[in-house]
């Protein structure tokens, strides 16, 4: 009977030394799955356009980030407003509004700057290209897009009519149909890119200024700053699929494709709105509020 309690004893033992001799050495490991980050984006130069006055040409510089530099000047036409950069980063093309005319020219060579003239009463006031050989032009003035070929910087005849006062392009990566906001009628007018032909009008709401394409061609969003609200239309069927209040004075979206984010700007209420849009409708993330800081006297 002792040999049956010692043995027990020393299979106890031998228990506990097990026990502690492990300690820490068998703990469950724990690998934290993190999601994808933004997609960032390299920034060489950055383009600042100066107006001077409504009679005076206004100007171009270019901005080296290395060093921060000026690296040259071009000089544009009257009131220039907004610039795009082709995808090959080989040509500036600048909306001068009081001087219907677009500026362009290499970001390299600032000083040879070529002038594309538009009709009369155009009022340029955007600019916007997705692929290489074709600009478009929003112009306020005379309800119009005009193509500009960049091979020859030459406005295409005839001019895309449509809506009451265009203030914003937006073209599907794809390049078969560009995107005309109207904000003088609330509509947004459907291009072809194979004929250039406005081929729908949508209705969207109070005062629209922006709009954006999806990654995948098959959404594009429209802000209505005076209804405050996002309108989601199918690139397919050019139909209004749903809408999403966003709050009234909303000015300025950016598109993050990665994520597949919009991040609304909103100057009235100062706040950011972050919405995601891999989905129909659109989900709010965050509303991120500034508070302006106290003036100081002296």
């Amino acid at each position: 009977m002792n040999f049956w309690h010692l043995g027990r004893a020393l299979g106890i033992l031998a228990l506990c030394l097990i026990g502690v001799s492990c300690g820490d050495q068998f703990r469950p490991v724990a690998i934290p799955i993190t999601a994808p980050p933004p997609d960032p984006q390299s920034a060489h130069y950055v383009l600042v356009l100066s107006d001077n006055g409504l009679h005076d040409p206004g100007a171009s510089s270019r901005l080296d980030v290395s060093g921060d530099t000026n690296i040259g000047v071009a000089q544009l036409g009257v009131a220039p407003v907004h610039a795009a950069l082709t995808p090959n980063g080989s040509r500036v093309y600048v909306a001068n509004s009081l001087e219907d005319s677009v500026s362009s020219y290499g970001p390299g060579t600032p000083t040879s700057v070529t002038t594309t003239s538009l009709p009369s009463g155009s009022n340029p006031v955007f600019v916007h290209t997705t692929d290489n050989n074709s600009v478009y032009v929003a112009n306020f003035g005379n309800n119009t897009v005009a193509a500009i070929s960049t091979s020859t910087n030459v406005a295409l005849s005839p001019l895309i009519l449509v809506g009451t006062h265009p203030v914003a392009l937006a073209e599907t990566p794809d390049q078969k149909k560009l995107y005309a906001v109207n904000q003088g009628d609330g509509t947004v007018s459907s291009i072809s890119l194979v004929n250039r032909s406005v081929t729908q009008t949508i209705a969207t709401g109070t005062t629209p200024v922006w709009a954006v394409a999806r990654s995948d061609s098959a959404r594009v969003y429209v802000l209505n700053s005076g209804s405050g609200t996002l309108s989601s239309i199918d690139t397919t069927t050019d139909t209004l699929l749903n809408t999403l209040s966003v709050a009234s004075g909303a000015n300025f979206m950016a598109y993050e494709s990665k994520l597949n984010r919009l991040y609304i700007t909103n100057p009235i209420a100062n706040t950011v709105t972050a919405l995601d849009i891999s989905s129909d409708p659109p989900s709010p993330l965050f509303v991120e509020e500034s508070v302006p800081l106290p003036l100081l006297s002296t």
